[in-house]
């Protein structure tokens, strides 16, 4: 019995947790340097690939370049970025 509500327990914040990651990388947007928001997002996917690890790279790609910067965003665009390392390697240069 407390075998099964442990379990149940462990099952709902996991959930919860993996929503609020995925809520978090929805709205991840570059409000200081480059290389912060990199790192931020960075640390996103891997929590998300924690709990997820077949989520879609095209989507994480897609996130990282939403949340860039206009002018930044603009030049990455311009690339079409394949993954995010494409990504994130871009907006560095």
């Amino acid at each position: 019995m407390l075998g099964n509500v442990t379990r149940n327990l462990t099952s709902r914040f996991e959930r919860d947790q993996y929503n609020h990651v995925i809520t978090k990388i929805f709205h991840a947007r570059q409000v200081g340097s480059v290389s912060e928001y990199v790192e931020t997002f960075d640390e996103l996917v891997h929590q998300l690939l924690a709990y997820d690890p077949t989520f879609s790279p095209t989507v994480t790609t897609s996130r990282f370049v939403d949340g860039l910067k206009t002018p930044i965003k603009s030049v990455v665009l311009v690339h079409r970025p394949k993954d995010l390392d494409t990504a994130s390697s871009l907006t560095i240069l």
